[in-house]
Formats: structure tokens, sequence, C-alpha cells
């Protein structure tokens, strides 16, 4: 694969790992936690035992910031995204060990879409999966997340929130290509909309400016522009961009966001 690869261009950064042996250390920390919790001592008779909840909702994201993001949203995470996709057995481990007697899974990248989606047929309980393919999607759809409702009812609702967002991202090319008419070369920044290469260039504040435009040009009726930085840029760094931003969409509510992915210098949403 590295010798047919190597034809293209230059690699980088290559990391070889057995998928096995990472599996079997997930299925290992997996374990080892239900062991500690089943060691943990049970409260005092005066405190009551929180009721098991009717739904939750499992996110998968990279980024310690969107991370902490879902989680405050209640939301359990798994770790991946566009380089490193958890399994349906990884999913498939966080619904059983999941309190909730249904689950709802936002994949938020649509290479996890269809792993998600062998996860209904394995679990023995109720699961479904909002066909989230951007994480900008996955959190505006966890707004209308609500535990009393059943996981059909939520994967509804959640389905219908996510439709609202034209989703952005800010990256850099790994290798010289023609795309799309863009003539790309190694290290251009790559403004992507909806998943398409719309625009490349070398300046970031520019590049980032000239894909809300074109995000802009497609939205109607949008109020809100978030910007979820990632782990490449300094929170001053992310607030000066953000302060173009504002300054370049006047009608618009902008807010940051500490993302801290990998890759993608920034991920946005227009909604």
């Amino acid at each position: 694969v590295l010798e047919y690869c190597a034809q293209f261009g230059s690699l980088h950064d290559i990391v070889i790992d057995n998928m096995r042996d990472q599996h079997n250390e997930n299925m290992s920390a997996a374990e080892q936690a239900v062991a500690q919790l089943s060691t943990t001592p049970e409260p005092a008779p005066q405190q009551p035992v929180q009721p098991q909840s009717a739904c939750a909702v499992i996110a998968v994201c990279a980024g310690d910031g969107l991370a902490q993001a879902f989680m405050d949203m209640g939301a359990q995470v798994i770790q991946g995204g566009q380089t490193m996709n958890p399994s349906a057995e990884d999913i498939l481990k966080a619904v059983e060990l999941c309190p909730a007697k249904e689950v709802v899974i936002l994949p938020n990248n649509g290479n996890i879409i269809l792993t998600a989606d062998q996860v209904k047929k394995l679990s023995d309980k109720p699961v479904e999966v909002v066909p989230s393919k951007y994480v900008t999607q996955g959190i505006t759809a966890i707004l209308a997340f609500n535990p009393e409702r059943s996981a059909a009812e939520n994967a509804q609702a959640m389905t219908e929130s996510s439709a609202n967002v034209i989703n952005g991202e800010l990256t850099y090319a790994v290798r010289d290509t023609k795309f799309n008419g863009f003539d790309i070369k190694e290290g251009d920044l790559l403004e992507l909309m909806q998943g398409d290469i719309v625009g490349c260039g070398q300046d970031l504040k520019q590049s980032l400016l000239e894909l809300l435009d074109k995000m802009h040009a497609d939205s109607e009726d949008a109020e809100l522009i978030s910007l979820y930085y990632g782990n490449d840029l300094t929170e001053e760094e992310a607030e000066e961009f953000a302060a173009a931003v504002e300054e370049r969409f006047p009608d618009f509510d902008v807010e940051l966001y500490c993302g801290g992915q990998p890759l993608y210098y920034f991920l946005l949403a227009i909604e």
C-alpha cells in the first residue's frame, strides 16, 4: 500500500497499527471501567438512586473541546472521526454499557453512518441513528434531544433539526492534486462546504471569510455563525479570526468555541 501511494506524492506522519490489538485494548479499558463501577460502594439509603432514563445519546467525535461540548449536553462520547473510525463492535459496546433503555447514535461523519446502522441490528436495545455527516450537524441535533422521549421520536426531531445546518470545513492539502477545477498544491488551504471543495488558497483569514461568503450565499434566513477552532490554533489567534468574521457579517451572531479537532483549522456552521 505504501509503495503504491508513494507514486502520487510524499508520505507524512505514517502510522501502522494492528486494529485487532487496538480493539482488544479498547475492550479491556471498557471492562476495567465496568469492574471499577461494580466495586463502587452503594449510596447510603437516604440518597435515592438516579432512575434509569428512557433514552440517551452516544456521539462520535475527535477533539477534546468537541467531546466536552457533547458531554455537557448529556451525550456519551466515542473518540473517532475522519482518520479514526470506530468499529461497529466499539459502538455496540458503548450502547450495551449505556444505562438508558434506548439509544440514539450521532455518527457525525459520513464514513461512520453505515457502521452505526449495523449496531441497530446487533443490539438488544432499541437503537436509532441520526445521519449526521458532520460534527456541526450533531451539535445542532442534540439540542433537540429529550431523554424522556423514545429513540425513534428523538431521532426524527434531531434529524429535522440537523437539516438546518450548512457545514463548512477549513483544512489543508497533504499532496498536489487537481480537483473540481482547482489546481491544488501540497499545503494549500482547502475550503469545503457540505463536503465539497469550493476553494483553495494560502491565507487562512482570507480563506475563512471566502468560505463563509459561499456558505452565506447558500443560506436563507440564517442568523448564527458557529466557529470551532482546531488544535493548530491558539485561543488568541481564533479570537482574531472571529473578530474578522463579526466585522464581515454584522447581522449574524458569531459564536467561537474550542473544538480541539485535528487536521481542521476550523469547523463552521451557518444556521
